[in-house]
């Protein structure tokens, strides 16, 4: 993984594996407000949905959102 400012990288590091079957990343964004990306996951065959808060390449907090089970559903925006 690279941090970016702007086209310039200023770090780089490595996250997690994530090894499970349907899991994918569905989006990023500042999602508790730190000013920091985080990392929204979602499982397609499950329709679970998990919140990685990033500081870097470091999971600061994580937990588990609503499960949406309904074909179709996919996460936009």
């Amino acid at each position: 993984m690279w941090m970016m400012n702007g086209t310039s990288i200023i770090d780089s590091g490595s996250l997690n594996t994530v090894n499970a079957s349907g899991w994918y990343t569905s989006g990023t964004g500042d999602f508790n407000g730190d000013g920091r990306d985080d990392i929204l996951w979602r499982n397609s065959s499950t329709g679970e949905n998990y919140l990685w808060m990033m500081n870097g390449d470091t999971i600061i907090d994580s937990g588990s959102l609503n499960t949406v089970n309904a074909s179709g559903w996919y996460m936009v925006g």
